[in-house]
């Protein structure tokens, strides 16, 4: 299966088994003639630590990549196994299953759920009575989809999530049919929901991938296999993992063929790397920004408290801007021109 192979696509090119990395040795003195040994030890060590911090993402990254496999494995669950054949056993439950499907157009609402549950259950009868009637599958899959849609229009998220579970379950190869899995995870808006969500995007691509690898798919369609990872990407944001979430947009670049997917690609890289991947805080001062105007006292005292959790220096100087800003917004000119004269001596032409 390829995502055994998720690792490898998780951790890229740079960072193969076969190249372990490992810190640069020190030399005893200058490479260049003139040079003060200070500062070549300076850059050594900066370079250790550069190499240090590689190692350990990689490791983070393949531990990472082992923890969504498994997942999507569990979400996927076992496919469901005949241990014989009945071909007579499974002619009567597929008719049962159609007779069900015949009877919903003159039912009303609550009684076409119940013919619809009726005629899965019967198609499941006959897969499992004749794991090879293709014909009960189609139709089984069909009535998921019918259910599915029902529960989505009625909000009903985890009788939708059981439907599609057990579509899944079923058609594993199906890389649609793992998208919408997917997407309905997101749609608890959760954390736990967010990863999982994400191992199921991953899985999509991967499964799309192996059907154009084993010749069910000439030419691989592009638009879908830059969807899937940039969705995994923003189910990641969600469950507050930007090293995944990277990651997932990292894969997406393969198949972006646009300027506008260019650019979501390099606007969403910019917004995960804000305060080095802090996604928490990034999340409050995206929520934060919208008060500056409409709600400038809130911004203030919102703003101020957030600077305390935030600690790259450029993320810092955002909100420090943003602060001045609301200041200004809610009457304090005086003390929002001198932040801003602060931050302009800090950093001479971005505020100008």
């Amino acid at each position: 299966m390829r995502y055994l192979v998720l690792t490898l696509v998780l951790l890229g090119a740079g960072c193969t088994a076969s190249t372990p990395i490992v810190s640069p040795r020190a030399p005893d003195k200058p490479i260049l003639p003139g040079v003060d040994s200070a500062r070549v030890q300076m850059a050594w060590e900066l370079a250790a630590r550069s190499f240090a911090r590689d190692a350990a993402q990689a490791a983070r990254l393949s531990e990472e990549a082992r923890r969504l496999a498994q997942l999507a494995d569990s979400l996927l669950g076992p496919e469901p196994v005949a241990q014989s054949r009945d071909t007579v056993k499974a002619l009567e439950a597929f008719n049962a299953g159609a007779d069900a499907l015949d009877r919903v157009s003159e039912a009303d609402s609550l009684q076409a759920l119940e013919l619809l549950e009726e005629a899965a259950e019967k198609f499941e009868q006959a897969l499992d009575a004749d794991a090879f009637d293709d014909e009960a599958s189609r139709w089984l899959a069909r009535v998921y989809e019918i259910l599915a849609e029902r529960f989505s229009r009625e909000d009903a998220i985890q009788d939708q999530l059981r439907v599609l579970h057990r579509l899944v379950a079923r058609n594993q190869n199906r890389h649609d049919y793992i998208a919408l899995l997917a997407a309905a995870q997101e749609q608890q808006h959760s954390q736990e929901a967010g990863i999982a969500a994400g191992a199921l995007w991953e899985r999509a691509a991967l499964v799309l991938l192996d059907d154009v690898d084993i010749g069910l798919i000439q030419a691989p369609d592009s638009a879908v296999l830059f969807a899937y990872p940039i969705r995994a990407s923003r189910a990641f944001v969600l469950s507050d993992r930007s090293l995944l979430a990277q990651e997932s947009l990292n894969r997406a670049r393969s198949w972006q063929r646009t300027a506008e997917e260019r650019a979501l690609i390099r606007g969403d890289s910019i917004w995960l790397a804000w305060d080095d991947g802090n996604l928490r805080v990034r999340k409050r001062f995206d929520v934060l920004l919208n008060e500056v105007a409409g709600n400038p006292g809130a911004a203030v005292e919102g703003l101020t408290e957030l600077l305390a959790d935030v600690h790259e220096r450029d993320a810092r100087i955002d909100v420090r801007h943003q602060l001045a800003l609301a200041h200004y917004a809610s009457g304090g000119e005086e003390h929002a021109a001198e932040s801003m004269q602060d931050l302009v001596t800090e950093e001479p032409g971005r505020h100008s």
